[in-house]
């Protein structure tokens, strides 16, 4: 139970696993996960918050004829970030031709490879009726995210995303 939970918290993120170096063998990128959970549970009320945060390895190579960097791997730093910032327009890519405009577009040059997440979050559950005909209860939840990327060619970009959700349940009894 405990692995499965674990696996499913990992893939959230869907960071690499690995890369591959200059003479096409398979490397193993290091990686870094931490989850911290508080919670208070009343007779109505329950008050959560979770902060986690996942940290993958830069895994660049060094080309053994030329002694050059090769840009293979995760988070080299010869990749090209400079279009992080300007996305294209709906439906212009190349791969919908015959696009209407509601695909969205896709970014120009930027390999942007994750080497931080930070999440934290913050909920509430209030339970305003528990009886014999099952459980009625409202809850909000307000989760703020940041992705920090490796630094390449155009810079290091971030984002940044706060979330608010709310969610009424009924439990049969």
């Amino acid at each position: 139970m405990l692995w499965s939970l674990l696996q499913f918290i990992r893939q959230t993120s869907t960071l690499a696993d690995a890369s591959i170096h200059a003479d096409g063998t398979l490397h193993l990128i290091k990686e870094y996960q931490g989850l911290g959970t508080l919670e208070w549970h009343g007779k109505k009320l329950d008050i959560y918050t979770n902060a986690g945060a996942e940290y993958a390895a830069r895994t660049w190579d060094i080309d053994n004829t030329s002694g050059s960097p090769v840009d293979l791997g995760y988070g080299a730093p010869g990749f090209n970030n400079t279009g992080c910032y300007a996305e294209t327009l709906p439906g212009s890519s190349t791969t919908f031709p015959n696009s209407t405009g509601f695909q969205p577009g896709a970014l120009a040059h930027c390999t942007a490879d994750t080497r931080a997440l930070i999440e934290g979050t913050l909920g509430f559950w209030y339970r305003f009726y528990k009886g014999p005909r099952g459980t009625f209860q409202y809850g909000t939840q307000y989760s703020y995210v940041t992705r920090n990327a490796w630094s390449g060619d155009g810079g290091s970009p971030h984002g940044i995303d706060g979330m608010v959700f709310t969610s009424f349940r009924y439990i049969l009894p």
